[in-house]
Order: structure tokens, then C-alpha cells, then sequence
């Protein structure tokens, strides 16, 4: 019962966010570096942070977790680098960068805990600095995705 229900809590969130009207500004000179990369910087990051993470999870967990960690990763990109990342660029990029990232961290600290949250806030900065650097949230989105899948398979 909980997988269905987390599915359609991730299916919700995106839609949710995806749905908000985005800002159209001048997003291409907010894109320092273009596309691709911030996101090669980011996946090798992620393998990076993978080869010396320690001991991982059981690896036996199969296509429901996969599509459920692909879910959260883009549900969570539209949310935090789309929606909020865009509304607070209107302070600043500094301000989009640190704030997106900040809040993505406490939003994580229920589930992992304080242990967990320099390992969250190094990931959101990031994933909020490849959102500044591509002018893109689907960049980090892939990051974050290639992460998740990372730590479940």
C-alpha cells in the first residue's frame, strides 16, 4: 500500500509544480555554461561521491524502487530548482542558489536525519548550481536521477 501511495504523492508533486506558470525572463543569459556542462560536472560528481561512499544499499531492490527514486528526483527537481528556485531568483542568483538548496536539505532532514544533512546540502548546492549554470532544471534533474538510481541499483 505505501508504494502506490508514495508513487501518486511524487505524480502529485510534479504536476504540481510543472503546472506553475515559469518565469520566461532572459533565461538563456542566465545560462553561463550551457547545458552540457554542468551536467557532466554533476554526474561525475555523483560517481565520484559514489565510488567513495561507503557501503550501499541492498541491490536487489528492483524496478519499483528504480521508478520510485526516477519519481522522486524529477518530482523534487520541478519542485526545488523550477518552482522555488525560479521565485527566489528575483533576490539574486545567490539567493536561488542558497535558498533552492537549503530548503531541498531540510525538506530532507525527516527522512535522514542530522547526520545526513551536510551530505544533503552539498547535493543541492550542486544541483542548484547546475540549474544556475545550464539555465535548466531538467540538468539537475537528470543528476539527481542518475544519484538515486545510483543508491538503489
Amino acid at each position: 500500500m505505501a508504494v502506490p501511495v508514495l508513487a501518486a504523492g511524487y505524480l502529485a508533486l510534479l504536476i504540481l509544480a510543472l503546472a506553475v506558470r515559469a518565469n520566461r525572463g532572459d533565461s538563456e543569459n542566465r545560462a553561463p555554461l550551457g547545458w552540457r556542462l554542468p551536467l557532466l560536472l554533476g554526474l561525475v560528481g555523483v560517481a565520484g561521491a559514489s565510488v567513495v561512499g561507503g557501503p550501499v544499499a541492498d541491490r536487489r531492490v528492483g524496478v519499483v524502487a528504480a521508478g520510485l527514486a526516477l519519481g522522486a528526483a524529477v518530482a523534487e527537481e520541478a519542485l526545488f530548482r523550477r518552482l522555488l528556485y525560479d521565485r527566489l531568483l528575483r533576490f539574486g542568483v545567490v539567493a536561488a542558489v542558497i535558498g533552492s538548496a537549503g530548503v531541498f536539505a531540510l525538506a530532507h532532514l525527516p527522512a535522514y536525519g542530522v547526520a545526513a544533512m551536510p551530505v544533503d546540502l552539498g547535493a543541492a548546492l550542486l544541483l542548484s548550481w547546475q540549474r544556475y549554470a545550464s539555465g535548466r532544471w531538467t540538468v539537475p534533474a537528470v543528476t539527481h536521477a542518475v544519484a538515486n538510481l545510483l543508491a538503489v541499483t
